[in-house]
């Protein structure tokens, strides 16, 4: 095993990230604060045209104002970027401090020109600091920025519209999450950039940031912009008079497009159809009212899996259920941290922490607030086949949650069954298969038996993969990703997960919660093609041995953020069995 830190500073070049120089030539005057757009912003018209993209022309000056600020303390960024209580954020230039701070660290001449994202995960403030990124942006002589409808976009979903969209023409983007933290006015927020590979930015570019935040003295705006209506598609332009160029732009873009796109070149929509089609095989997803509601209704609604949602199911409905799948600023109250903690009524459900009441556990998973939701999860998976999911839905739609009837995946064996089944996945057959693993340093990598080594390591020994082991953070995943472009071994496609039920791979440079939903599905699609009605392989099979093996039971598995422990589930982890 390579222990792999991947400080490699030559790749900031590459990524085109480097010391930048301030803005200059700018007007004083006053500015919009972060808190002032909260009391004007909210919600909006819904609904955009069909057809080919509207053009919203307006007419306003493009003129730059600099106002006084004065640095605020702590604004330094952490493995996900700067996590703060929400009224904290809501502090007059506190937002305005940590973006100025941001755009002064980016290369002379990065965002002149440029396109840049901004969209978040929806929580308690997150219009408003969309608003105020834009007017900033379009000071820095950004020329177009792409917000996803309603200012949404899953941090997977950002990472893919940086890489994909147009071809990659985005310089990076500005991420508005706290991921699995609540949401609210007593809450969170959080804020981080992603470089132009659609990856984190590396430590040397958030220390830059933070350094140049406890200097800072004015930040630049173009005070006169007007608030975008989110909720329409399509191209906002700003002119200096009717008719002319624009001089800025924002344009308003359906926010799982791209992704959905993505996630149908990788996976076999066909086949996780007929999978799902099966009368023993059934579906609950349970979008805790996060952003990964929406592209579970768009993949799984394409897949034929009815929408509690929707007014009445539509024709063929496979008999599953999305539930909570619209998003929430406060996530409809709860902690949607997908571990046995906060989703302990999912545990319960399943059978994880003892015999359910009213009998046999359903064998399709749910995580809610109310038991009234978990009941309409049980009304319909009754009586259903043998396996079940719940994916993370909090701020970034990054993290998941695999669990079966008694059974609970835990984060490493998650990461070391999707490897060992890697022929099962159909992008990774394509490109040859697997290259790589990796894992960061608190995963445990499954728990071994006495004598036998951690199920990561052991599946990356047995199919000759060489395995790297990483520091805590995704951005040390994209430098191995992108090892290549520092004249080292090409190492894509990889596969890697850390101990915070955070799995991916190198499709982009985020963890990625619904893609991996989608390798177990996969997985069972590729192992069910034959079977007969009633003897379904399910996740059980996949963690203890392949083609249909017996499931051996075990104690429960750990698992970072709190989500350790938890009864029932688990097999003998470090055993997985590979099986073609």
């Amino acid at each position: 095993m390579k222990r792999c830190c991947c400080r490699a500073a030559p790749l900031l070049a590459l990524l085109g990230i480097a010391r930048g120089r301030p803005v200059g030539s700018m007007r004083g005057g006053g500015g919009t604060s972060f808190l002032s757009n909260m009391c004007r912003l909210r919600g909006g018209q819904h609904g955009a045209a069909a057809g080919e993209t509207q053009i919203f022309e307006t007419v306003v000056s493009s003129e730059v104002t600099r106002v006084a600020t004065s640095p605020f303390e702590g604004q330094k960024p952490g493995t996900s970027g700067l996590r703060k209580k929400t009224s904290v954020f809501l502090q007059p230039g506190y937002l305005e401090n940590f973006i100025q701070s941001l755009f002064d660290s980016l290369p002379d001449g990065e965002l002149r020109g440029a396109t840049l994202v901004v969209s978040g995960d929806g929580r308690y403030g997150n219009a408003a600091a969309v608003q105020i990124i834009c007017k900033m942006a379009a000071a820095h002589g950004v020329a177009r920025v792409w917000v996803g409808r309603d200012g949404l976009l899953s941090t997977p979903a950002a990472s893919c519209v940086i890489r994909e969209r147009e071809g990659g023409v985005a310089c990076g983007g500005v991420i508005l999450s706290a991921s699995h933290n609540p949401g609210g006015p007593d809450a969170d927020f959080g804020i981080k950039y992603n470089v132009r590979n659609g990856g984190p930015a590396l430590e040397s570019l958030t220390e830059e940031v933070y350094e140049r935040s406890t200097q800072i003295r004015e930040y630049a705006i173009v005070a006169g912009l007007p608030d975008v209506d989110l909720s329409l598609e399509g191209r906002h332009v700003f002119v200096d008079e009717k008719g002319g160029a624009p001089h800025f732009e924002v344009e308003v873009i359906d926010p799982t497009e791209d992704y959905v796109a993505l996630m149908a070149s990788l996976f076999d929509f066909d086949a996780l159809r007929s999978l799902l089609r099966r009368p023993d095989m059934s579906l609950v997803f349970d979008g805790m009212h996060g952003v990964a509601g929406p592209y579970a209704r768009a993949i799984f609604g394409a897949l034929g899996v009815a929408d509690e949602a929707l007014p009445r199911p539509f024709a063929g409905a496979i008999p599953a259920a999305l539930l909570n799948c619209i998003p929430s600023e406060d996530f409809g109250g709860g902690h949607p941290d997908p571990n046995l903690t906060y989703a302990a009524a999912l545990a319960k459900l399943m059978g994880l922490t003892g015999q359910p009441a009213g009998g046999e556990p359903p064998v399709l998973g749910a995580a809610a607030d109310g038991d009234d939701r978990l009941q309409r999860g049980r009304d319909r998976v009754r009586g259903r086949a043998s396996w079940s999911l719940f994916s993370d839905a909090v701020g970034d739609a990054d993290r998941n949650m695999i669990v079966g009837r008694r059974f609970f995946v835990t984060p490493s064996d998650s990461l070391a069954v999707i490897a060992a089944h890697a022929h099962a996945l159909p992008w990774l057959a394509r490109q040859g298969g697997l290259r790589a693993l990796a894992r960061s340093m608190p995963t445990s990598g499954g728990r071994p038996r006495l004598g036998e080594g951690r199920a990561v390591d052991r599946v990356a020994e047995e199919l000759g993969l060489p395995l790297f082991e990483t520091p805590t953070g995704w951005k040390y995943f994209g430098n191995l990703m992108d090892s290549h472009l520092l004249g080292g071994a090409d190492l894509s496609p990889l596969l890697c997960g850390e101990e915070s039920f955070g799995t991916g791979s190198s499709h982009i440079r985020e963890k990625d919660g619904l893609w991996a939903v989608l390798c177990w599905a996969s997985i069972l699609a590729h192992h069910n093609v034959d079977t007969p009605e009633g003897q379904l392989v399910g996740v059980e099979e996949m963690e203890g041995g392949g083609d249909g093996g017996k499931a051996r039971g075990g104690g429960g598995g750990g698992g970072g953020g709190g989500g350790g422990g938890g009864g029932g589930g688990g097999g003998e982890n470090g055993g997985t069995e590979l099986s073609r």
